[in-house]
């Protein structure tokens, strides 16, 4: 089964943040609290159409805006990938158990996918969407976005402490 989903692994950041990891345990909300967080924070940067692997925004060709304008008087030059807003309401988040720790997972699952909408994150991810093939990568955390989660971890672990 392929996924595309974010990759975070903040394990070594929770080791620094206690003295006694094996102490203290992010419960199922908390790391739902964290995958909630990782959504808004793709959905946030996606809709002002910033991405991954782009410096600054990433503008439609002439061609493809003038014929979305068209048919939708769609306003904005810069690709944010909400068209009709289907593929980014299909990103799903979770929380799994990895030797019994929860962890967050924030992404689109292909056996849970729908196959249309899978194979349009596919293509902006990773493939290259549309005749010049641009991969807008979406799905993941900028350096900023991974700082903004560390706080949110220690201000969970903070809140086990007291």
């Amino acid at each position: 089964m392929s996924n595309l989903k974010a990759d975070l692994d903040f394990s070594p950041d929770l080791t620094r943040l206690l003295e006694t990891p094996d102490d203290v345990l992010l419960t199922r909300q908390d790391m739902a609290t964290i995958t909630a967080m990782v959504q808004q924070q793709i959905l946030g940067r996606t809709k002002e159409g910033e991405f991954l692997n782009v410096k600054g925004k990433s503008p439609y060709t002439r061609a493809y805006y003038l014929k979305r304008r068209r048919e939708k008087d769609y306003q904005n030059k810069y690709a944010t990938l909400f068209y009709s807003g289907n593929m980014l309401k299909a990103m799903t988040g979770d929380v799994v158990f990895d030797e019994g720790v929860p962890v967050a997972e924030v992404g689109y699952y292909q056996e849970k996918t729908d196959e249309d909408i899978w194979d349009l994150a596919s293509y902006h991810q990773s493939l290259g969407a549309g005749t010049n093939k641009v991969v807008r990568k979406f799905v993941g955390v900028t350096d900023e976005e991974a700082d903004d989660i560390r706080l949110e971890l220690q201000r969970l672990l903070d809140s086990h402490l007291k």
